[in-house]
């Protein structure tokens, strides 16, 4: 590759430049979170009731034994992620601070490089795609019926990941602009479309072959989406492969080798549970462990919205010098995070029982206590999100990587010591405790002595306020659940609004909510103008 010597650009008159800029001023940085926040939030809402629809259409068509093939192929081909080699978090911390220079030649030059990168790695999990289709199947003792189907469903979910992990350049790019409007309104579109191939492929009876064959032409289509949207936003920017240095490769690798490691952590804790299951018991057994563990996704799918656009914004605040702003933006951030998933949280915990009866059938009701197990991890993992991505701003997220690596394989051993006496619900237990010692113990005190942040002021104005309101809607839930004993989705919704709005109403009477009052005033209204705009 050659190295090119980067020249700093100025606008042109008919060229113009994003104004979705996160500036300084704390009223636009609230906008410019509230309209982040809005697009996430709708696309995030769509693609949970996509999910939410899908899930018991797919498990009634395939069975609960195919059900588990295609949650452990996905499961298994889902470590071939880590050879994203944590580039597209590189490329979006790089092109917003490139961006707040307005230092486009250097952009260029990154994303070339990391189009050529992205490039190897996806003829390397193709190759491997076909080799693990070929040798894991007899491994997890999946009957010799299945093993067709299972080589093929391995091999084409690993050549979906080929393709989608350099389809990502699109989005990293999107989000490092601060365009994540457009970053949701194209995960619409993949949700939907996803969504409508897998219905087709079922009822031209081509199965769970034709479920993993369709993430092939999705990604392409929102990868094709991107490249638009980025020349429309962006026209200084250009995605190929033409331009790529060396300084840009250095600076990726300084970035994201932590993130690997990361990434590895966060796989070993996300992937390995059902591998486990899968080694050690019968593939339906993975069923109700995986219906529980989407259940329990639900408030981290939903409540992600304001942690996930912390990694730009903490880059150009760092590069304005903003300290001071930096720190509210963690605190802010952790705890509206926080307060967003407590009282979804708690309703998935308390109603898991019926949920999983009226959703997917009485049988799986007995997978309550797993929904309670893995919610509670979820919560404690959601709450280092905006410490990771203000770290990942900062490029002090070094540390994160080792740890997660040390919880993640704390995760899988104690899955597989816990999966003998205690079966799937010693793989949760292994997954919430790891999480718990890693979350308090290491990653927020590292992250409060970062930013400055003392201890003392942490707990008053992230702990007590997003605590408290918790006492009122747990009794409101557990009462109305005793009470009613709700059996429809309905009645089940019905109970978690009660609750969700006992929490909300009393969060945000509290003092350290103020900000939240206008964020979500703010949200509300970009909202509301989006869907608006969606009918018009």
């Amino acid at each position: 590759m050659s190295v090119e010597e980067p020249v700093r650009e100025e606008p042109g008159p008919e060229e113009p430049v994003p104004e979705e800029r996160p500036r300084a001023s704390g009223r636009s940085i609230r906008r410019w979170v509230a309209r982040s926040a809005s697009a996430n939030l709708l696309s995030r809402g769509i693609a949970v009731l996509v999910a939410f629809v899908m899930t018991p259409y797919i498990l009634g068509h395939l069975g609960p034994s195919t059900y588990g093939l295609w949650v452990l192929a996905g499961a298994i081909v889902g470590y071939a992620g880590l050879l994203d080699l944590g580039v597209a978090g590189a490329l979006t911390k790089y092109v917003a601070e490139h961006r707040e220079r307005d230092e486009w030649s250097e952009t260029n030059a990154l994303i070339a490089t990391s189009l050529r990168l992205y490039a190897l790695m996806g003829i390397v999990i193709a190759g491997l795609g076909l080799v693990a289709g070929s040798i894991l199947p007899p491994i997890f003792g999946i009957p010799p019926s299945e093993r067709e189907s299972a080589t093929r469903v391995i091999a084409l979910l690993a050549l979906g990941v080929a393709i989608a992990i350099p389809a990502t350049t699109s989005s990293a790019i999107l989000k490092g602009l601060g365009r994540y409007d457009l970053v949701a309104a194209i995960r619409i579109v993949g949700s939907l479309v996803g969504a409508a191939s897998t219905i087709l492929v079922i009822e031209l009876g081509y199965g769970v072959v034709g479920m993993a064959a369709t993430n092939v032409p999705v990604t392409l289509l929102t990868f094709g989406l991107g490249v638009v949207c980025v020349r429309r936003v962006a026209p200084r920017l250009r995605i190929g492969v033409r331009g790529a240095d060396r300084r840009s490769a250095g600076s990726i690798a300084s970035f994201s080798a932590p993130l690997v490691i990361l990434e590895i952590g966060g796989r070993l804790q996300s992937e390995s549970d059902e591998i486990v299951i899968g080694a050690f018991m019968p593939l339906a057994a993975i069923t109700p462990f995986a219906l529980a563990a989407r259940v329990s996704s639900v408030a981290s799918l939903v409540t992600d919205q304001f942690a996930s656009v912390l990694l730009p914004l903490a880059s150009s605040l760092e590069a304005a010098n903003e300290h001071r702003r930096l720190q509210e933006a963690f605190l802010t951030g952790t705890r509206l995070t926080i307060a967003l998933f407590v009282p979804i949280g708690l309703g998935l915990a308390i109603l898991g029982g019926p949920f999983l009866s009226a959703w997917v059938g009485p049988a799986y009701a007995s997978a309550a206590p797993i929904v309670v197990i893995l919610t509670l991890s979820a919560g404690i993992d959601m709450a280092m999100w905006p410490a990771g991505f203000v770290l990942q701003g900062l490029r002090r997220h070094h540390r994160l990587g080792w740890l997660a690596l040390g919880s993640g394989l704390a995760n899988l051993a104690l899955s597989i010591v816990l999966i003998g006496p205690l079966g799937i619900t010693g793989v949760a237990i292994g997954t919430l405790v790891p999480t718990t010692i890693e979350c308090f113990l290491f990653v927020m005190p590292f992250a409060l002595s970062v930013l400055g942040i003392g201890g003392g002021r942490a707990f008053r104005e992230v702990v007590v306020p997003t605590a408290l309101p918790a006492i009122p809607a747990l009794v409101v839930l557990v009462a109305l659940r005793l009470l009613l004993e709700p059996g429809t989705l309905v009645g089940i919704a019905l109970v978690g609004l009660a609750g969700l709005a006992v929490y909300g109403g009393t969060y945000l009477l509290m003092t350290p909510a103020r900000q939240e009052r206008e964020l979500l005033a703010d949200v509300w209204r970009a909202l509301v103008g989006r869907v608006g705009r969606a009918r018009a």
